[in-house]
């Protein structure tokens, strides 16, 4: 998995830095206990797969412009982080990646709004770009997102679920954000609308089988 993950991101491993940093800096803040509080959270690990697959999409084009790209896939990664510390903190998870949930530290009320403060982050990020389509996919992203995770709580006990409500649930909670990662890319380094369809396309059914598998 390390050789598979290294030969994906090779072709943007200075830019992966870049978005590194980025996300670091979100802990860079004047409240010490704030800073600890995003400090941690950002620090926790994850493999960035869905800024290194925006920042793929977007150097696909001639006109790429990193001074946009790389906040918006920074941005990308900041709006998955903020989901994972809501999935906790619904979810009353004690544990993440062999580490204390912000929620067990700190509590529910504090990592919620903690998960919503990373949200707001990851929306200035990707306004970085000036790009009102790239603004609008972003929000359109987060209502699936919610929709998704509205969904799973609606449904979590009915034993007659099917499967085309497992597939809508999942399109929602991980292939959205998989489609928002590949096609901002494209839209913010102007891509055609035949490659955007496609990167959106590839995205989607690549969160698809994420999840699935």
């Amino acid at each position: 998995m390390g050789n598979l993950r290294d030969s994906l991101f090779a072709p943007v491993e200075r830019e992966i830095v870049l978005v590194e940093e980025g996300i670091k800096a979100v802990a860079d803040v004047d409240y010490p206990w704030l800073a600890e509080l995003l400090g941690y959270i950002v620090n926790s690990g994850g493999k960035r797969l869905r800024p290194a697959l925006t920042l793929l999409a977007g150097k696909l084009h001639n006109s790429c412009n990193l001074d946009s790209l790389v906040p918006v896939a920074t941005g990308v990664e900041l709006l998955h982080t903020a989901t994972l510390v809501h999935d906790d903190t619904i979810d009353l998870a004690p544990r993440r990646r062999g580490k204390p949930t912000a929620a067990s530290i700190w509590g529910w009320s504090i990592a919620t709004l903690a998960g919503d403060y990373l949200f707001s982050k990851a929306a200035e990020l990707v306004s970085v770009a000036c790009n009102i389509r790239a603004d609008r996919l972003f929000a359109q992203t987060l209502t699936a997102l919610c929709t998704g995770e509205l969904e799973q709580s609606f449904s979590s006990f009915d034993p007659n679920q099917t499967r085309q409500s497992y597939f809508r649930r999942i399109g929602n909670k991980t292939a959205s954000l998989f489609s928002m990662a590949t096609e901002s890319g494209g839209i913010v380094t102007g891509a055609s609308e035949e490659a955007e369809q496609a990167l959106r396309s590839y995205g989607y059914n690549l969160g698809m089988a994420f999840q699935i598998v």
